[in-house]
């Protein structure tokens, strides 16, 4: 009968590993650490170009660069770029107190109209400033909501600490009533 350790080896060509798991690739041992860094590399990149779609946007708007009437008071929130850069979400809202369902969707629709000369416009700016990117992502127009789901959350947040103020009182005055 052979030695464990002897099993082990047998059979092995070259470039195994005796249990470690896979032998090192063509770029060494530091090709798992490598492609690490490229994840986070991509996100920051990501998050580098959709600040500028974001803030190039809001450029244009303040210069009154889109002249539909809808667009009119919108203000772009946040931009948001898949890793690819192929396609770019642009986050829009109003400085109105609570814009009705209409309202929305008519800003929406006017930056949809809108898109083929926003995108031109986008691209030539950002040639004339740095000329990075290949291309310019498409783009993609949504409400931004954050803001309502934060009043909603505000809300209910009020409501549960009102419950519990009269929960305390109920108790502190006796425990007549059911």
């Amino acid at each position: 009968m052979t030695d464990r350790s002897e099993r082990r080896g047998a059979g092995r060509g070259p470039g195994k590993t005796q249990g470690r798991g896979p032998a090192p690739g063509p770029r060494g041992a530091r090709g798992a650490a490598s492609t690490a860094a490229r994840g986070t590399e991509g996100t920051d990149r990501t998050a580098r170009v959709g600040e500028r779609i974001r803030a190039e946007l809001s450029d244009m708007l303040l210069r009154g660069d889109v002249r539909d009437p809808a667009a009119v008071g919108a203000i772009v929130s946040a931009g948001t770029v898949t890793r690819d850069l192929s396609l770019a979400r642009v986050y829009l809202r109003v400085l109105e107190a609570a814009p009705s369902d209409a309202r929305r969707a008519e800003i929406v629709a006017a930056f949809e109209r809108a898109k083929g000369h926003v995108r031109r416009e986008l691209a030539a700016r950002i040639a004339r400033s740095s000329g990075a990117m290949r291309s310019v992502p498409e783009l993609r127009f949504a409400w931004d909501d954050t803001a309502d789901r934060a009043a909603r959350l505000d809300e209910v947040f009020a409501e549960v600490a009102a419950d519990r103020a009269r929960a305390t009182e109920h108790e502190a005055g006796g425990s007549d009533e059911p």
